[in-house]
């Protein structure tokens, strides 16, 4: 019977222990929308340089949007740095830079993988209740797939920097809490997701 009163007593104060204690390590995933990349892609129709046929115009199609997995941690209160890596994918059309008729001529499709390192500042720092704002910077990894509509193919990669900047970020819920970011950059104008916060 003491035994069993240990536990429980245990099973009840261990909760409030933890939830007095404050919380240095955050673990995200998210999902953006609007991304630089996509944005330039959206807006202008890009010349690039595809081995195979030269310089072609590409027209955006589709994006799958930016899926990303952070770490944060706050050495001080209110200050986190972390890390980020994001993926995201985009499907053009291929058509030549003839301005007055444009023939199809194939498919492109690139991948972005991002990986950057950032730091925010929170305005308010409540347990259930966070406001802040950041910046990252890092490095994109980027590579395409063309297929010409007879079927040849053509590969290429590239690199680039990634920055994202986050202008307002709102974190809700305890140890388990989703967010909303609106920023520009590698992460999208807006970016919806999920916090662990130990």
């Amino acid at each position: 019977m003491k035994k069993l009163a240990i536990i429980i007593s245990l099973v009840l104060i261990f909760p409030n222990i933890i939830s007095a204690q404050e919380k240095k390590h955050d673990i995200t995933i998210g999902y953006g929308m609007i991304t630089h990349y996509a944005l330039r892609e959206i807006t202008v129709n890009l010349t690039v340089a595809i081995l195979s046929v030269g310089y072609v115009n590409t027209v955006y199609k589709s994006g799958s949007g930016a899926f990303s997995l952070g770490y944060r941690f706050s050495p001080v209160k209110r200050l986190t740095i972390g890390i980020d890596g994001i993926y995201q994918k985009i499907k053009n059309d291929v058509k030549t830079r003839d301005d007055n008729d444009p023939i199809l001529i194939g498919k492109l499709e690139r991948q972005f993988l991002s990986t950057a390192i950032l730091t925010s500042f929170r305005y308010i720092d409540k347990e259930t209740f966070q406001m802040y704002s950041g910046i990252g910077v890092g490095y994109t990894f980027a590579k395409y797939h063309y297929v010409e509509n007879d079927g040849e193919e053509d590969f290429g990669n590239s690199g680039q920097f990634a920055g994202h900047l986050n202008v307002l970020g709102i974190r809700f819920g305890g140890t388990i809490g989703g967010f909303v970011e609106l920023g520009y950059g590698y992460k999208g104008m807006l970016n919806l997701g999920l916090s662990v916060q130990l």
